[in-house]
């Protein structure tokens, strides 16, 4: 893992909010793509990855340190990005 990454990470675990800045500066446009290609919808897509920073703060002690932060940031924003394309498709009507 990057020191800016690994750095950024302790941070959050030490429950300093300000280590989501150079994390979103590293996956947000990854995971921005990664959201919009699943849900087709850009501001759906916007709202999945926020979400998901939010969440990864939230949830920073279930992220093992010594593994890279991406995939597991990246798991997460596909799977709300593939809840809310279903929710959306469920809704649609027929």
């Amino acid at each position: 893992m990057p020191l800016e990454e690994r750095e950024a990470v302790a941070r959050l675990r030490q429950g300093d909010v300000s280590g989501l800045e150079p994390l979103a500066r590293l996956y947000y446009p990854r995971a921005l793509r990664t959201a919009s290609l699943v849900t087709h919808d850009l501001a759906a897509a916007h709202d999945v990855t926020q979400a998901a920073f939010v969440k990864a703060y939230e949830r920073i002690e279930q992220f093992d340190p010594r593994r890279p932060f991406g995939p597991w940031f990246l798991k997460s924003v596909l799977r709300d990005a593939l809840k809310v394309a279903t929710r959306r498709d469920r809704q649609a009507p027929a």
